[in-house]
């Protein structure tokens, strides 16, 4: 494309980055820090695909770029918040009005160096958002590692308390632990040493540590050596639902046996944290002819969990934000339509219920 081309020519943000002559990668933000392929992301932009995990109907991305005729120290990272429209596609007439806003500001030149005045026009558009400081760690953590920038000044003291027990846990840093995490794949023997004291943590810490690993990449074989340690994954704990969290990198294959067990007696809270953070493990896959046998199963304890509970909140919740998510949403809705399991009906029926009454209360 024309390096001036006008922005009228320029229709969508692949295109715009394309138009700038620049090189980039691009972050889901939203439910988990995760890469999104170029490939992918230009069929998204060019509404050809179906935005793969959106929030509340947005989308949250990062996208990080630089010039590919200059040479630069450090990237250029917008963090970007845009509706998604019904049909589960990034909204065009959004990505237009964002494209305006920027070439009316830099033109095509998006690494020139901004003037305070334009940083603080471009952060005024309603199209840019600030993460939470735990999805900042995250990318930051990721990022460094890939540019071979040195870590935080708080890395060497995480990495000290995770192969030590984490008594001085309060201590740590977010962006040390998030540091220590990026780089585990190059740290066998921290890796080691996190799942063997993984038990003997706080299970304050747990937690923490947890959240963190849900937005990075574990090695395979921590993801392998957590999943061999049967006591973790026999019954609902604080502890079982750290681990549950910590494992959201795992592809479902590897999962597999552990999900099983805590298929068997799920709490309310691991059911919401698979719908939020491991939504591929639940959703069918080409590898095994699309099968559905796991998805059914969850709805179906969430079902039973509901009504037992009578906690018709956590099942309409999770059921409608499963129903955005495109891979997974037609398996939900044929399940839950066609299942004549009283369970899985009485919820369906509560949720045909509840939006009853929001599409009359905004009438």
């Amino acid at each position: 494309m024309d390096h001036d081309a006008s922005p009228m020519t320029v229709s969508n943000l692949a295109e715009l980055l394309q138009a700038s002559q620049s090189d980039y990668r691009v972050y889901e933000m939203g439910r988990r820090v995760q890469t999104i392929a170029r490939e992918q992301f230009e069929a998204i932009s060019a509404q050809q695909q179906a935005y793969p995990c959106p929030t509340q109907a947005k989308a949250r991305f990062a996208i990080e770029f630089w010039p590919q005729l200059v040479q630069v120290q450090y990237p250029f990272i917008w963090f970007i918040e845009m509706p998604i429209d019904e049909r589960g596609l990034l909204d065009l007439e959004a990505q237009q009005h964002f494209i305006q806003q920027v070439v009316a500001l830099l033109g095509h030149q998006l690494g020139a160096e901004l003037t305070e005045e334009q940083q603080q026009q471009l952060q005024q558009s309603p199209y840019i958002f600030t993460p939470d400081q735990q999805r900042l760690a995250a990318l930051h953590a990721r990022l460094t590692r890939l540019w071979q920038q040195p870590p935080s000044v708080y890395y060497e003291m995480a990495q000290s308390a995770l192969c030590d027990g984490a008594s001085a846990w309060q201590q740590l840093g977010l962006q040390g632990i998030h540091d220590v995490l990026a780089r585990l794949i190059d740290e066998p023997k921290t890796a080691a040493a996190i799942v063997q004291n993984f038990s003997h943590y706080p299970p304050e810490f747990c937690q923490l540590l947890a959240q963190a690993a849900s937005h990075q990449q574990l090695p395979k074989t921590m993801l392998a050596a957590f999943c061999a340690q049967q006591q973790l994954w026999q019954k609902p704990s604080a502890q079982r639902l750290a681990a549950l969290e910590l494992m959201s990198s795992a592809t479902a294959e590897q999962f597999a046996e552990c999900f099983e067990q805590v298929l068997q007696q799920p709490s309310g809270d691991e059911l919401l944290l698979c719908a939020a953070r491991l939504w591929h493990i639940l959703t069918p896959q080409p590898t095994d002819n699309f099968s559905a046998e796991q998805l059914h199963r969850y709805l179906s304890q969430l079902a039973k969990h509901a009504c037992a509970n009578q906690d018709f909140n956590l099942s309409n919740a999770i059921v409608l934000d499963l129903l955005r998510l495109p891979d997974l949403k037609a398996f939900v809705l044929a399940f839950m339509r066609s299942s004549d399991h009283p369970e899985v009906m009485t919820i369906w029926q509560q949720l045909l219920l509840q939006l009853e009454e929001q599409r009359k209360g905004a009438n």
